[in-house]
């Protein structure tokens, strides 16, 4: 499908995003904080149905072919294809919204009744059987760790407020981490950063006494052609105002995950740089994706200078913490994080990388031996 170049029109299809004959494929287009999912037929590309949906929402086709299911934050919408007629809706107020993950919403369906499995953001698996109830197949019973909450608002350097969120345990540990999560984000907002059962790199963190500090940096609607530097202000910004609240003597680490993997290479890079040390989870390196088109400013020169400053490889060579960094083999791209891990290294810091071979982007295989390394690695920071 032609995707335009200039209209910041973005296209996102999910696991289920095939009709039954091959003939359409369901999409879903954002472009200015609006979303559509639409029915395109592919031999003549036409928009056979379309219906305007919340930010959040995506789409599937169910196995008979007769129907689609819309996935929005509040709601389930079960639609007769081809016509779209609403047939069956089911509010997720007194459940769940249904998690998201790369390849769409989870969720999956009986082949042989209007029946759809999806696992909620409380990490609960439900079954909804469509003109009837739905119900809880297996919920998850942890309980969330003992912290209270601190809100408030960081001023960038070009004035932004950034929403910071501290969650701290009962009798924390002198070092605290910073996490910058991954996006970039539709927006920086308090949802983005508020943590819940989908957030399982906080809740450990937690459980093992560690204070979260989460900045909201700003979203990729706010930040376009500024993506690797307005950014980076943000959460160095925050870190700054982490070590004043403080009072200067306790360590920060920083911690990041995808593209708040990227955001942390640049930021233990910089002179000002607060953190005791770094950890960079499945990051990313560079321009990636829908979202290359909006990473540099449209200057010839200026974009020439902002591909180096905004190059973790490049800015590798600051770093003065130690570092510890994940990644996956086979999510590909291994070679960049050797190479940002030498030229650390080659400033006698300390470096370590760890890649697993059977896993990719999320590392979601080895959670529980990557916990260990980022304790083990926490407890040996020193001021």
């Amino acid at each position: 499908m032609e995707v335009e170049s200039q209209g910041a029109a973005f296209l996102c299809i999910g696991r289920f995003c095939w009709s039954l004959d091959s003939s359409h494929l369901l999409v879903r287009q954002a472009r200015e904080g609006q979303a559509h999912l639409k029915a395109v037929r592919l031999d003549d590309m036409t928009t056979t149905w379309s219906g305007q949906v919340d930010m959040t929402c995506d789409g599937a086709f169910a196995p008979n072919g007769d129907a689609m299911l819309c996935v929005c934050q509040d709601e389930l919408q079960w639609l007769s294809f081809p016509d779209g007629k609403m047939l069956e809706r089911l509010s997720l107020s007194s459940l769940a919204p249904v998690r998201d993950t790369l390849t769409g919403p989870a969720l999956g369906f009986d082949p042989d009744a209007p029946t759809a499995y999806f696992l909620g953001t409380d990490s609960g698996l439900y079954r909804w059987n469509v003109g009837s109830d739905c119900v809880p197949v297996l919920q998850d019973v942890e309980q969330m760790p003992e912290f209270t909450q601190q809100r408030y608002e960081v001023v960038s350097r070009d004035g932004r407020k950034v929403p910071v969120l501290r969650c701290i345990p009962p009798n924390s540990r002198s070092v605290a981490v910073m996490l910058v999560h991954g996006g970039p984000p539709d927006s920086g907002n308090w949802k983005s950063i508020e943590p819940g059962a989908h957030d399982s790199l906080t809740l450990r963190l937690l459980q093992d006494g560690f204070e979260v500090v989460t900045p909201a940096y700003r979203g990729m609607d706010e930040n376009k052609g500024e993506y690797g530097r307005a950014d980076v202000w943000d959460v160095v910004e925050c870190g700054l105002d982490w070590k004043r609240r403080t009072g200067g003597k306790r360590p920060l680490a920083l911690a990041g995950y995808s593209y708040g993997g990227y955001l942390a290479f640049l930021a233990l890079g910089r002179a000002d740089a607060p953190w005791a040390g770094g950890i960079a989870l499945w990051p990313a390196t560079g321009a990636f994706g829908l979202h290359e088109p909006r990473w540099f400013p449209a200057d010839p020169v200026e974009k020439a200078a902002a591909m180096i400053e905004r190059s973790p490889l490049a800015q590798a060579g600051r770093i003065r913490v130690p570092l510890l960094i994940f990644g996956g083999a086979l999510e590909g791209g291994m070679e960049n994080l050797s190479s940002i891990q030498e030229r650390v290294r080659a400033q006698g810091i300390e470096c370590d990388l760890i890649v697993f071979d059977d896993d990719t982007h999320g590392l979601g295989r080895h959670r529980d031996e990557i916990h260990a390394q980022m304790v083990d690695f926490l407890g040996k920071l020193t001021e």
